[in-house]
């Protein structure tokens, strides 16, 4: 009979059909479902992200000062004795560079003058100053010019007079400084220059002093900064 045999075969043909697709649904791993012990040691084997780079912070300008100082002063060379005096200036300092002005005012100081006995000479001087100075630490050096008038009076002398001249001077500064607070800082400083402007006062018309080539100073004093 033809017809079963057509039946029996094309039941085999759909049984082997469906064997074999069983088959390799079986052979096939679940890939994207797989958690076991291999799938964790490969995740665990990845090595962690890189750290983000710190971020540099911008660098910091540097802050302009204002130094306002009052300091005592005695100098040598600008008078016939040592020169007591008051100075008083204004700074501007940016990093390790300052700019400053600064105005100072000699008392009367006299000697006595050999030629005419019982008779004296007295100077005193004002003179202002402009300064521009280089910084390292605690240490300045300045470069300081100034320029001002100088007063000469003579006494117990056959022509007694005052006289006035101007008075002008270049030198070199060497500042040491020492904060005791953040506002307050104590300075003293060596200047020794040249006096280029020389003057010479006379008495009866004769010379009877005159200033010297050179002159020293020394600075004691304090600062308030802001």
């Amino acid at each position: 009979m033809p017809l079963p045999h057509r039946a029996i075969a094309s039941l085999a043909l759909g049984l082997a059909v469906l064997l074999a697709a069983n088959a390799t649904a079986w052979a096939e791993p679940d890939v994207q479902g797989q958690s076991g012990p291999d799938s964790q040691a490969t995740h665990s084997q990845e090595p962690p992200p890189a750290p983000a780079p710190p971020e540099t912070p911008p660098a910091a300008k540097p802050d302009l000062l204002l130094d306002i100082d009052i300091g005592l002063t005695f100098s040598l060379g600008e008078a016939p004795a040592i020169s007591p005096g008051l100075s008083l200036g204004g700074h501007l300092r940016w990093d390790f560079f300052s700019l400053g002005l600064e105005a100072r005012a000699t008392l009367p100081v006299g000697a006595v003058l050999a030629a005419f006995p019982g008779g004296s000479l007295s100077a005193h001087q004002v003179t202002g100053a402009l300064m521009g100075c280089g910084h390292y630490g605690f240490v300045a050096g300045c470069l300081v010019g100034t320029v001002g008038a100088v007063w000469f009076e003579s006494r117990n002398v056959p022509d007694p007079r005052t006289d006035t001249k101007l008075a002008s001077t270049l030198a070199l500064r060497l500042q040491g400084e020492y904060p005791l607070m953040d506002w307050l800082i104590v300075r003293a400083h060596l200047d020794f220059g040249a006096n280029l402007l020389r003057s010479t006062a006379s008495v009866g018309g004769a010379g009877v002093w005159t200033t010297p080539a050179v002159f020293g100073l020394l600075g004691l004093g304090a600062a308030w900064r802001f």
